[in-house]
């Protein structure tokens, strides 16, 4: 009979120890709209991970147009347009053709002499010039004078003095024509005439 009355009474604080349970179980949690338990301010609720939502978006998210470009690119086989700013092949070479030749007169080496007359208010006078040519240069020059009238003559040997330094140690093609030279105006036109000559027989010879 006690034995009896003891389990009862085991029985019922077993009971009593559940409900208390449950009560307390339910005033720590309550439910959201979706019958999903929420637990109240202060307890610990261990969840299992899951992925975030920006993860799985950076891991789906679709290649964007820059990638996709990149990608081409770097394709094997695959040829780069050429430059714009790359200068035609045709543009130097008819630039080349149309740039002309320089060619320089060649006058053939030896010593050239010729006399020519020139007008003086004393009447016609004459002058002999002779050239030394090497290599086209002007390397030596002899002016005789050969004037009647004592004025004319004495312009002409002040021609000669200043002359030389002039025509001596310059190319013969760039000589050209002369005008006063040391006080001599008129002398001048006479080794003009003469050089023409010279720089002919010269051509004519190299030919």
């Amino acid at each position: 009979m006690k034995k009896s009355l003891l389990v009862d009474k085991t029985f019922y604080v077993l009971i009593g120890i559940l409900l208390v349970s449950n009560l307390l179980l339910a005033g720590c949690s309550s439910t959201d709209e979706n019958g999903v338990v929420v637990p109240e301010e202060g307890t610990t609720v261990q969840d299992t991970p899951q992925q975030s939502s920006e993860d799985s978006t950076v891991e789906n998210s679709p290649q964007t147009g820059e990638d996709k470009t990149s990608e081409e690119s770097t394709v094997p086989g695959s040829k780069p347009e050429p430059s714009s700013s790359a200068p035609a092949s045709g543009q130097n070479s008819s630039q080349e053709a149309s740039a002309p030749e320089e060619i320089a007169t060649v006058y053939a080496d030896g010593t050239y002499a010729s006399t020519a007359s020139y007008q003086t208010p004393a009447g016609a006078e004459t002058v002999q010039v002779q050239l030394t040519v090497e290599n086209d240069v002007v390397t030596g020059l002899t002016v005789t004078n050969q004037a009647a009238d004592p004025t004319s003559k004495n312009f002409q040997d002040l021609f000669i003095l200043g002359i030389n330094s002039l025509v001596v140690g310059k190319s013969l093609d760039s000589l050209t024509a002369f005008s006063a030279v040391n006080g001599s105006s008129l002398t001048p036109i006479g080794f003009n005439a003469a050089l023409v000559t010279v720089k002919a027989q010269a051509r004519v010879q190299a030919s």
